[in-house]
């Protein structure tokens, strides 16, 4: 079921052992809230919280080995931990649980893949809760496909918007990038096996993802600095690496200048869409929002303003034009 807008924080309101998992979406904060709580996990342990140790990567706080062991992700190493042992942990523990892995995303529309995991024989004392933070679709639209060039995207970014218009997702090898938050809701609402709680995450309480989640969940858990771990890609480092992709060869002194010129023209701004695109998206995701006030959600999310400098928009730079450009030839 859907947690009321102003319910009791989760575990104050939990009747039993309460296991959480936070799914991100990507590009709302999560890194720097997996940091936070495995920084904090000694003062968890103190309010009868465990932040589940099975399933983080070396160098990661998150569990995100679990996410990628259940959508069958090639990064899976069952080294870093599995269902059954994090499920094992757990029970071990007795008390209340955390999980989070935002690549939860890629399957937040079909929440059966969470089986093993919500159903494991080990946890059935446990209550299960879902946390979702949504952002405005234009604007996770922009910082993902400029983040997403680091794990080598290379298609252009009006192919991106058409697949998100038509499917309400994006997909890209085992991952998917969920823009259909009404149709999610509706599916979580009929098929997740628990509780779930969706917050704004442009109206975050506090100002952050952390002072948020103290506020849904009733921790109490210490400032963290999170500003080296959610700062934007700068656009010239995106251009450069989505190219080195897309061309499947060195980028030479020519067409990195090229690159270069094209990231000091944009300044310290991102690129942004064009009226044409953010017209479509606004017509394809104007009804959820208003479906989504009802749980308190896009209530201010205002359509982001076009992208007026000429040849600078997301489509625009991210494209088959451009790359014939930097190979000097015709499109």
């Amino acid at each position: 079921m859907f947690g009321p807008r102003r319910a009791a924080p989760l575990f104050t309101a939990a009747r039993r052992p309460l296991l959480l998992l936070h799914a991100g979406l990507h590009k709302t904060g999560t890194t720097a809230l997996q940091e936070a709580l495995a920084a904090q996990q000694q003062a968890l342990l103190g309010q009868g919280v465990l932040f589940v140790r099975a399933g983080r990567p070396v160098s990661a706080a998150g569990q995100h080995n679990l996410a990628w062991q259940l959508m069958r992700d090639r990064r899976y190493h069952s080294a870093w931990g599995t269902i059954d042992e994090a499920a094992r942990e757990i029970a071990a523990h007795g008390g209340h649980a955390i999980i989070s892995a935002e690549d939860f995303e890629t399957f937040l529309d079909r929440p059966e893949i969470f089986a093993p995991l919500t159903r494991h024989p080990a946890l059935a004392g446990h209550e299960i809760a879902l946390l979702v933070y949504l952002r405005e679709p234009c604007a996770y639209l922009r910082s993902l496909y400029l983040e997403l060039t680091q794990a080598g995207i290379a298609e252009e970014a009006r192919l991106v918007i058409a697949q998100i218009l038509a499917a309400g997702h994006f997909d890209l090898r085992e991952w998917r990038f969920q823009f259909d938050y009404a149709r999610l809701a509706a599916v979580l609402r009929r098929c997740f096996p628990g509780r779930v709680v969706l917050r704004d995450y442009q109206a975050l309480v506090g100002g952050s993802s952390l002072a948020d989640f103290r506020h849904v969940t009733g921790l109490r858990l210490d400032e963290f600095d999170d500003k080296r771990l959610n700062m934007a890609r700068a656009p010239g480092d995106a251009l450069r690496d989505f190219y080195a992709a897309r061309l499947a060869l060195p980028l030479t002194p020519a067409q990195l200048a090229q690159i270069a010129a094209l990231a000091a023209a944009l300044g310290e701004q991102a690129p942004g869409l064009s009226a044409a695109s953010l017209a479509k998206l606004a017509a394809r995701f104007g009804p959820a929002r208003r479906a989504l006030r009802r749980f308190g959600v896009g209530r201010d999310w205002a359509v982001p303003k076009a992208e007026t400098r000429p040849g600078m928009t997301l489509e625009a730079l991210f494209s088959f034009e451009t790359q014939c450009r930097l190979m000097g030839a015709e499109a």
